[in-house]
């Protein structure tokens, strides 16, 4: 599994309890109520209780495996879970790594960024609505979701979406050639 081999080469974290060879991922999650049997599950320390006491209900069934920033967080595990604990400061890079081979850019696709206080939400859907009538497609994030040509093909929760969700929107909607605009949170 090219996931597997990616952990086992990266070289900024470690095995706290190995995964099975034969283990099928093909997907990665940050929302433990969204982790499948297949999924790949990133898990922040945190001081949060509701999160500690939903960490404690993670099992095989419920997730293919965890990446963790701390042995802590992986103790808490139940015992058929397999995890991996990388370095907090490789956590994005992890990320990035995973993402490249879930989720892949399109070649071609072109990026813009809006950031700022005021004008973030607007700013994208003008963009947008200039892209689609130019004829370019257009996929844009934001407050007021993700669309495609000015059509709405998901809600998200925040602004700026996290790294895994932005990418699987791009994985999944994006064409070659596309231009991406989308509100960033500074």
């Amino acid at each position: 599994m090219q996931a597997l081999h990616l952990l086992n080469n990266f070289g900024h974290g470690k095995w706290f309890r190995k995964a099975a060879d034969s283990l099928l991922l093909n997907d990665l999650e940050w929302k433990i109520q969204d982790a499948k049997s297949c999924s790949i599950l990133f898990i922040k320390t945190s001081k949060n209780a509701d999160l500690k006491k939903l960490i404690t209900t993670i099992n095989a069934q419920s997730v293919g495996m965890v990446i963790t920033d701390s042995s802590i967080t992986a103790n808490e595990l139940k015992s058929d879970v397999a995890c991996y604990v990388c370095d907090s400061s490789a956590w994005m890079e992890l990320q990035f790594e995973l993402c490249n081979a879930f989720y892949p850019i399109p070649q071609g696709v072109k990026f813009v960024a809006v950031t700022g206080t005021n004008g973030k939400t607007s700013t994208v859907n003008f963009l947008s609505q200039l892209m689609t009538c130019n004829n370019q497609n257009c996929l844009s994030f934001g407050t007021l979701g993700i669309y495609y040509n000015q059509k709405k093909v998901n809600d998200v929760a925040l602004t700026s979406p996290s790294y895994i969700d932005f990418r699987k929107a791009i994985h999944q909607y994006a064409h070659y050639n596309d231009v991406i605009v989308f509100e960033m949170s500074s």
